[in-house]
């Protein structure tokens, strides 16, 4: 019921021509603010309470005689396959954060279709950099190099703290990885500092690639 009461919340409002043709006052946009809000929040609570169905009914199967599970499987089919339910969350999810972030005065929302991504970039590696120092007592430098090729970039359009998280989670165990070999260098031969690491950023006309180069172990 959660569910379903959170899904119709935003059809009432894209559904409602008066309220759409009188948005530009400003008692309307405070009005979509406070619902697109209640909306984040009943969404973070009908995913939770989905996880809380999926767990119970995963363990109430385990004390289902087997002739039985098939059809609890079937019955309960969104439980056991919860990919597209949890795609129509996270979409709706975004486009509030979206409106919310913009209104209240933040220079970017979760989309973003013009974001600078060497700040996005710095941001990631600036944090990167504060995990691994923390935890290591040591963090390499990082170098960032820019390569453009001939024709117009556009930039894409992106979600900035998903793209933020995965350079923070590839640049951190990068780093890691790059402190880990220094450490394991002969005393002798040590250098005073572990090897930098690279960022490579490729803008072309219709993509963009960020590469995270490291001098660590590699994969075992």
């Amino acid at each position: 019921q959660l569910h379903e009461n959170t899904y119709i919340l935003p059809h009432e409002i894209i559904e409602n021509r008066e309220f759409l043709e009188s948005f530009s006052s400003r008692p309307n946009q405070i009005y979509l603010k406070e619902m697109i809000d209640q909306i984040m929040t009943r969404h973070g609570a009908s995913v939770d309470t989905f996880a809380d169905a999926t767990i119970a009914a995963r363990s109430l199967e385990n004390h289902l005689p087997h002739i039985l599970r098939s059809q609890f499987r079937k019955d309960f089919a969104t439980l056991y396959k919860p990919e597209q339910f949890l795609h129509s969350r996270l979409l709706i999810q975004l486009i509030c954060e979206h409106y919310v972030s913009l209104n209240k005065g933040k220079p970017f929302g979760a989309l973003s279709i013009d974001a600078d991504i060497l700040d996005i970039i710095d941001d990631a590696t600036t944090e990167a950099k504060s995990v691994c120092d923390a935890n290591l007592g040591i963090a390499p430098e990082v170098q960032i190099r820019q390569y453009r090729t001939e024709g117009q970039f556009v930039p894409p359009t992106i979600i900035r703290s998903w793209l933020h998280h995965a350079i923070v989670e590839v640049t951190k165990n990068a780093m890691m990885s790059t402190v880990e070999k220094w450490d394991q260098q002969p005393s002798l031969v040590k250098e005073p500092l572990p090897s930098i690491i690279l960022i490579n950023v490729s803008r072309d006309t219709d993509y963009m690639s960020v590469r995270v180069v490291d001098n660590g172990l590699g994969l075992n």
